[in-house]
């Protein structure tokens, strides 16, 4: 009896020395992006319309220096179809007024939750990273009106308004510019005015560059 209870101990001691012994490493699992990383964090399909201080067509557009030692204006960017992250944005306005270099205002459509607001921000900062590279001073809703026919477009928010017409070719039909650095294409306009008066800033231009483009990106293309 003695015997086989040694016998035991024996076998019990090599199973717990075998127990101890360092498993072989188990192969790691992959890595699983989030699904908004994987997709890229943006996405975005708008029209675009913009005027500015420079003399028609802005130089700006081809890489040049602007037609003065500044540019400022404002741009509005119609969100067709567009996300942030998992936000989606589709049907919203946002309008930037800026001054080339120095500062840029975000107005977000006021019927944005706080959640569309800030990511529509964080949208046209990562579709247009020079201008909010300028310094974004502030970011609000507000109400954006927006008209266009065949001939005219404007939009306003409570700070800046923009009205613009159409410029036409000898066939009569509107002047278009192709393959540009910025844009696939653009409709030439002139601004009838482009104005913006706040708190901090405030200033006035007629007769001025105005163009109407489309845009559709994605992050990493």
């Amino acid at each position: 009896m003695r015997g086989k209870r040694s016998l035991s101990v024996f076998i019990l001691g090599i199973a717990a020395l075998g127990c101890s012994q360092p498993a072989p490493p188990a192969e790691a699992p992959p890595v699983e992006e989030p699904v908004a990383q994987h997709q890229g964090q943006w996405m975005i399909k708008a029209e675009v319309a913009e005027s500015c201080s420079c003399n028609v067509t802005c130089p700006c557009l081809f890489g040049s220096p602007s037609t003065h030692e500044y540019c400022r204006g404002s741009r509005l960017v119609r969100i067709e179809e567009g996300r942030f992250g998992d936000v989606r944005l589709d049907g919203f306005n946002v309008v930037a007024t800026f001054s080339m270099g120095e500062w840029v205002r975000y107005y977000v459509d006021d019927k944005a939750s706080p959640e569309q607001a800030e990511a529509a921000s964080q949208l046209i900062s990562a579709v247009f990273p020079s201008i909010a590279g300028w310094g974004v001073e502030s970011s609000q809703t507000a109400a954006v009106n927006v008209e266009q026919s065949d001939s005219m477009l404007s939009f306003a928010v409570a700070e800046s308004e923009v009205k613009m017409e159409v410029m036409q070719g000898k066939d009569g039909k509107p002047v278009r510019i192709e393959n540009l650095p910025s844009f696939p294409s653009l409709i030439q306009y002139r601004a009838i005015h482009n104005r913006h008066a706040s708190s901090d800033h405030e200033f006035e231009y007629k007769g001025t560059n105005g163009f109407l483009a489309k845009i559709t990106a994605a992050d990493g293309e």
